[in-house]
């Protein structure tokens, strides 16, 4: 029922749906009695609309989530085992039989890069995805690994969560993790305190190693109107503090912005 609530929700509230449609919907209105109602959705799209696609809106919203936690560095500390979470994967996945991912491929990248440094560490990946899609996150994400040499008999793949909680409670209970033991998840860094603050929940304290940076620290801001890419962004970030929101008000998180 969470699952199906938060599907409906979020395709209503998405920002990027939201505000072009207000512009629509008002420019409708403009030719009916609900012509002042209708002014008003259109303005406020428009300036919408510009604000994000030229000021750093995005960069606001999002430094805040991606800086929480600092960059992993690999050290000589062992590692016990690794979790990705997975997400990202597109539609056209389904009709290429290609690996197509859209802003996560970043993780199965780092997934690789920290085997090759922890060779012990028992290595996971958590991830069922859409029902809309023919094939789950995990079994795409083997498949992928696969056509790059890797050696997936070294990963355990989970595939019937559907959302960050469940990625913690299913991949705890696949892996058991013993107490002391020290595991790392690998996940966005716009996810990360809602990822922590879930595992936390679930009685398993990580490591975080956070990637797929939309705004690395020190990158500089492109003043450029870009509203197609920016509300890309706007929507992922808006997703997250959403759904740190509701995590915690639903005790899915330990608090509304885990951190350190």
């Amino acid at each position: 029922m969470y699952y199906l609530a938060a599907q409906i929700f979020w395709t209503l509230a998405d920002p990027a749906r939201l505000f072009p449609a207000m512009v629509v919907v008002g420019a409708v209105l403009l030719w009916t009695p609900w012509r002042r109602l209708g002014r008003g959705l259109v303005t406020i799209g428009a300036v919408a609309i510009f604000a994000v696609g030229t000021l750093p809106v995005a960069r606001w919203v999002a430094e805040p989530l991606e800086q929480r936690f600092p960059p992993f560095v690999a050290g000589s500390a062992k590692v016990d085992g690794i979790v990705v979470l997975g997400a990202g994967y597109a539609f056209t996945s389904d009709l290429t039989g290609m690996p197509t991912v859209e802003a996560s491929g970043g993780r199965l990248v780092k997934l690789i890069e920290l085997a090759g440094v922890y060779p012990t560490a028992r290595l996971a990946y958590t991830g069922g995805g859409s029902p809309a899609l023919s094939m789950i996150e995990a079994d795409r994400a083997a498949r992928d690994l696969a056509r790059v040499g890797f050696d997936v008999g070294r990963v355990v793949f989970e595939g019937r969560s559907r959302n960050t909680y469940e990625n913690a409670v299913l991949a705890k209970e696949m892996l058991s993790p013993a107490p002391g033991e020290r595991w790392l998840i690998v996940t966005s860094a716009i996810h990360m305190p809602r990822a922590v603050g879930s595992f936390r929940v679930a009685g398993w304290d990580v490591t975080p190693v956070p990637v797929e940076y939309l705004f690395p620290p020190g990158s500089e801001f492109e003043w450029r109107f870009d509203p197609v890419r920016r509300f890309l962004w706007v929507s992922r970030v808006t997703h997250e503090w959403v759904g740190l929101i509701a995590y915690r008000l639903l005790g899915r998180s330990t608090s509304f912005f885990p951190g350190p």
